[in-house]
């Protein structure tokens, strides 16, 4: 992506996705965008106003075949997206006439753009930092309204109006301990310890709080994911089938149909909740379903949210008792599947030993309990319940209106940058050297500046813009 001597190359793309639709859009950018879109659509004046859409017929150059009857958007020098003259020019959708005017276009003397290109002419052109370019991506690849929001706030500039506002406290308590030190010998104080101490824990709680929002944010960016899990026949599928409202895994009584993870999804409060069926976990010689066994296991260690199903119409034996070692109970529940086939009054009584004794057994001693829930894929309210939990995970009132990271490239640099706070704090409360302090403190800034990207390196952007489709 990185490639200077690239970046003055006029280049073009399909903005819109690929395939049949009722209007595509060419964009065309850069120091050439009018000459090259105007030898395509010679309708277009020699000087249009900026944001004034005309219409006419685009051409072929080269042969004079008349391709579409196009509009053509003019976007003047520092007035449109990426900064740079442009041209938008909208057709009819579909492969065989966008191919047509692309073509036209390069052979005008311009080139095809590369993978986020047109964000990344944005950021080198000071339209938008680095958060926001990513907020653009977020912003396209949202699979939930709320995401959607979450990504139109970051490209808005509220992360990025955070981070500054730390960068500027912090800006300020440096300037004072350098302020200190170079006055050290004169015994003039510009700010004294206790003030710098108290802005400086300010700002360490300001960084812990956005490492704090990342598992929020995550998950209204990515989804949460759910790993059903337990022995043969227990009504995992069933479940999965009922909670999607499709048939998507396949229900038999035979033991072991279930074989590969079978995923269904669906919204809830605005967040994407994605279900994994598993293979269920017996002993087996089938090397399919050994296979299917493994996967399963690997699952538990990614998933956010592990449900074991355990059926309360059979009597257990406890064998999928050694998956739950590992787990923790934030990140398990316990089903107890099939309540409709015992009496009401002993279902959840039923549960609660299951567990009792599955605990016993495991010889967990973890600190909290995890949600034990009744449900039946076979009852009108026979999944009441699992739907009220449910709803409760999906309640993240303090990610709407405060700052919350969503990309782990923000949370990996605000633990580092909370981390070389901290260290500067517990010095300058020892009353150490303010060397030693200033310069854990230039860490934290180099860490603020490296997030908005007021520095960075070729990694950093192929990093980021290598996630980008053609075409943004």
């Amino acid at each position: 992506m990185v490639n200077l001597a690239r970046d003055s190359d006029t280049i073009c793309a399909i903005c819109t996705p690929p395939g049949t639709g009722g209007i595509a859009v060419i964009r065309v950018s850069g120091p050439l965008s009018l000459s090259v879109s105007r030898s395509v659509c010679p309708f277009l004046p020699e000087r249009p106003e900026s944001h004034r859409v005309y219409y006419g017929l685009a051409i072929d150059k080269s042969s004079g075949e008349k391709l579409d009857e196009v509009l053509a958007t003019y976007f003047s020098l520092g007035k449109s997206f990426t900064g740079e003259e442009t041209v938008e020019i909208s057709c009819h959708g579909g492969p065989v006439v966008t191919g047509s005017i692309l073509q036209a276009i390069i052979e005008a003397g311009s080139r095809l753009a590369e993978r986020g290109e047109f964000t990344y002419r944005a950021f080198c052109g000071g339209r938008i930092d680095l958060v926001q370019a990513e907020g653009v991506l977020s912003l396209i690849e949202a699979n939930s309204k709320r995401a959607a929001n979450l990504a139109l706030r970051q490209l808005r500039g509220s992360l990025s109006e955070y981070a500054m506002e730390l960068e500027n406290s912090l800006h300020w308590v440096l300037a004072n301990l350098e302020a200190n030190i170079d006055f050290a010998y004169e015994d003039i104080e510009s700010a004294s310890n206790v003030v710098l101490v108290d802005r400086l824990k300010l700002i360490l709680e300001g960084a812990k709080k956005a490492v704090a929002s990342y598992g929020c944010g995550r998950l209204l960016q990515e989804g949460m994911q759910i790993a059903l899990v337990g022995k043969t026949n227990v009504g995992k599928s069933s479940l999965l089938n009922s909670l999607i409202g499709e048939d998507k895994s396949i229900v038999t009584s035979v033991p072991g149909t279930t074989r590969d993870q079978v995923e269904g999804s669906f919204l809830l409060d605005g967040i994407r909740v994605n279900l994994v069926d598993t293979a269920g976990l017996r002993e087996t010689a089938d090397q399919v379903e050994l296979l299917g066994i493994e996967r399963t296991k690997k699952l538990l260690k990614t998933a956010d949210l592990v449900w074991l199903v355990v059926d309360l119409s059979s009597e257990p034996d406890f064998k999928e008792v050694e998956l739950i070692g590992d787990l923790g109970a934030s990140r398990m529940w316990v089903i107890g599947s099939k309540s409709d086939l015992v009496p009401k009054s002993e279902a959840r009584g039923r549960l609660h030993l299951w567990w009792k004794r599955a605990k016993d057994l495991a010889q967990l001693e973890w600190s909290a309990e995890p949600k034990l829930v009744i449900g039946s894929s076979f009852s009108d309210d026979g999944l009441d319940e699992i739907w009220a939990a449910l709803h409760q995970c999906t309640v993240f009132e303090s990610c709407e209106n405060s700052v919350v990271l969503a990309q782990a490239r923000h949370y990996e640099l605000f633990k580092k940058i909370a981390l070389s706070l901290e260290r500067g704090l517990d010095l300058l409360m020892r009353n150490e050297s303010p060397d030693f302090i200033a310069f854990e403190l230039r860490e934290a800034l180099f860490g603020l500046h490296e997030l908005l990207g007021k520095q960075f390196d070729d990694e950093i952007l192929d990093r980021v813009f290598s996630e980008f489709c053609l075409g943004k």
